[in-house]
């Protein structure tokens, strides 16, 4: 079992569908950040996160990263977009308990995502949906970060791709920060049975 202590990432499949649906009405985002946003931008936010549930519908990869054994981020992902970029659709994270946000949360399902992209040598493609608060200034700074940056073609408001400085080196960033160690034990898991999901 793992240490609740810490961030795990688990990647799903259809059979947990019926977990994720359950989640998602659980996930009451006036409660758990009374602070962060108003209601239009609450919305926003879940409507994201229920973006990133639905990748399991549209056969791509979803990754839900938990604390202390509550669900706290999700991400959707397309690993064959094409033969030069991975393709992240969706990603969200969101308190674990009342006002207390997990440090890193987002960092480790991106941080995932960058060793599959390394393993294809592929470059890592994020294309924020309209609906998406990506102008708030702190997201910005978290792209930033990550080594994303807008391009001209097509749209420049949505494309982010890795900067040229440093792709390639932005999981090695990451790992000065994160201590990424895969459990290797390839156990299907009910995720009802391991996470709470009572906020």
């Amino acid at each position: 079992m793992p240490d609740y202590g810490e961030i795990v990432l688990y990647e799903l499949d259809k059979k947990d569908i019926p977990f994720l649906m359950d989640m998602l009405k659980n996930i009451r985002l006036e409660k758990l950040a009374p602070n962060e946003g108003n209601l239009s931008q609450k919305n926003e936010w879940k409507y994201l996160i229920k973006k990133a549930a639905g990748g399991l519908k549209r056969a791509e990869n979803v990754y839900l990263t938990a604390y202390k054994n509550k669900p706290c981020g999700i991400m959707s992902f397309m690993p064959f977009f094409d033969n030069e970029l991975c393709y992240v659709s969706y990603t969200a994270t969101w308190p674990y308990k009342t006002g207390e946000n997990v440090k890193c949360a987002g960092q480790v399902l991106f941080r995932h995502v960058f060793e599959y992209a390394k393993s294809v040598k592929k470059g890592v493609c994020l294309v924020l949906d309209d609906k998406a608060p990506d102008g708030k200034k702190s997201n910005k700074v978290f792209y930033r970060k990550l080594g994303f940056e807008k391009v001209d073609q097509p749209k420049p408001e949505l494309k982010i791709l890795p900067n040229k400085q440093t792709k390639g080196v932005i999981k090695d960033i990451l790992d000065t920060v994160i201590d990424y160690r895969p459990s290797g034990d390839g156990k299907e898991l009910r995720l009802e049975k391991v996470l709470d999901i009572n906020y």
